[in-house]
């Protein structure tokens, strides 16, 4: 998430699925939805694994330590990072 959480709730939607919203300090929004398939977690974990090589971070650390920084990372999905996709250039 990368701030701290002020409000997290469970929530249920009209298809059944729970999912988990958090409002942060900085005013952000996260949700936290779980993958209904096995093929949509290996497409998004592939996804991931690509992105954090073709779209290095700014400040030059690797992806993954820069998100265990203060906990580490497991089981998650970096939906900020797979957003970066569609700003890759075509031919990638």
């Amino acid at each position: 998430m990368g701030e701290v959480a002020t409000s997290v709730q469970k929530v249920q939607t009209s298809k059944g699925v729970e999912l988990i919203y958090a409002a942060t300090t900085m005013g952000g929004i996260c949700s936290f939805m779980p993958f209904d398939t096995k093929v949509e977690l290996d497409f998004f974990t592939h996804l991931e694994m690509f992105l954090r090589i073709e779209a290095q971070p700014l400040s030059g650390r690797d992806h993954v330590m820069f998100r265990s920084s203060y906990a580490p990372v497991k089981d998650v999905i970096d939906g900020d990072l797979c957003e970066m996709f569609t700003t890759l250039d075509f031919n990638k």
